[in-house]
């Protein structure tokens, strides 16, 4: 996205008959498919080599996969939108991103981490996340993972809309 901004492309994209969130939705979209992908050759992978039963949550899974992929589409949009050149992306974006991995729990279990440190880790995609994931694995049922999952989706809408705020200001201002 930055690049094309960079080059100039996104601005000739939008001089076509089509709108700025037909490109937004378009690689969200195309972002959703890639990691839902992702996410099933892995599971694919833990059911033929370590006998994951993945069979019997599908639906579970699923859910949870769908709700961490828009958080983290849409968080990517947000720090994108943000970020005025790849090299600051790319700094700012694995900053954070490692931040979020160690509190969320990714790192390390969050139950073996201090009390205030397993609240903090709630403020992360990475710890919704976790706790989603578990409720599957611990085949807790849909109510344990209505928290999880409505959280990650109040992320992505929040963070996509606020991306695409600041995404349409830059793009009307002349220096974009």
């Amino acid at each position: 996205m930055l690049e094309s901004m960079k080059t100039g492309e996104f601005r000739r994209m939008l001089a076509s008959p089509i709108q700025a969130g037909h490109l937004l939705g378009g690689s969200l979209l195309y972002m959703l498919v890639i990691q839902v992908i992702q996410c099933y050759i892995m599971y694919l992978y833990a059911w033929m080599v370590f006998d994951v039963k993945i069979w019997q949550v599908t639906l579970p899974l699923l859910a949870i996969t769908l709700c961490t992929a828009l958080a983290t589409i849409g968080f990517g949009l947000f720090i994108g939108a943000v970020c005025k050149t790849a090299e600051q992306l790319d700094a700012v974006g694995t900053m954070v991103i490692l931040a979020m991995s160690a509190i969320g729990g990714s790192m390390v279990p969050r139950h073996i981490m201090p009390e205030w440190m397993q609240r903090l880790g709630l403020l992360t995609i990475n710890g919704w996340s976790f706790d989603g994931f578990m409720s599957v694995i611990g085949f807790d049922g849909w109510r344990a993972m209505a928290l999880p999952c409505g959280v990650l989706l109040a992320v992505a809408i929040s963070s996509s809309v606020a991306g695409s705020i600041i995404l349409g200001r830059r793009l009307r201002s002349p220096s974009a």
